[in-house]
């Protein structure tokens, strides 16, 4: 099997290990998938089954980033497989077998692709993420900035179109699967409307 194929096998494996439902089930008892807004990321196991299950769901997904990348090189699969590799994991995050491919929006696996593969870049992108979310109040317009910085400073950095190609095709998927869970989410909204309603 070349290499490049079983490091994208690797990171899709990786990135669909269902970290946020298994911790908001052993926390709190409650499938993310129902509640909320139907997604089994962070942001929404944070709003149904508290800040630590959240957090511990985000350094779980983080981590499963990381670890596509540095699998696939440990392997020794070329550049474009470690990449490639990367991007299965986010895929993999995005849509879950083990959850009849119900997934999260892939921010916090690309979070950790990212530091390993951009890690001067990421310092930088980071404190200015932080710093808008403290001044706005608003985390999604602070990823926003942060998404738009980390172009700006990979290039800055690189000088290599190919890192800006390969964002181009990476950070979008957050608001593709975004779009994609908008039915899911205003159904259990309606849902939990008509709860309360009762």
């Amino acid at each position: 099997m070349p290499l490049s194929l079983l490091a994208i096998i690797c990171g899709y494996l990786l990135g669909s290990i269902p970290s946020g439902y298994f911790i908001a089930r052993a926390v709190s008892g409650v499938d993310p998938r129902h509640m909320g807004d139907g997604n089994v990321g962070a942001r929404n196991v944070y709003r149904i089954a508290g800040p630590a299950a959240g957090i511990a769901t985000m350094f779980a997904d983080i981590g499963k980033g990381m670890a596509s990348i540095l699998l696939a090189r440990a392997i020794g699969a070329p550049e474009l497989g470690v990449w490639l590799a990367g991007f299965a994991a986010a895929m993999g995050h995005d849509s879950m077998p083990l959850l009849g491919f119900h997934g999260g929006q892939g921010m916090a696996v690309i979070i950790g692709v990212c530091l390993v593969l951009l890690p001067r870049e990421m310092i930088v992108v980071t404190a200015i993420t932080l710093i808008v979310w403290g001044i706005s109040r608003n985390l999604d317009f602070g990823i926003g900035v942060g998404a738009v910085t980390l172009f700006a400073q990979t290039w800055m950095d690189r000088h290599d179109p190919s890192w800006l190609f390969y964002l181009l095709a990476l950070i979008p998927t957050i608001g593709i699967k975004r779009l994609m869970n908008l039915p899911m989410a205003r159904r259990l909204a309606h849902v939990s409307k008509r709860g309360r309603k009762r």
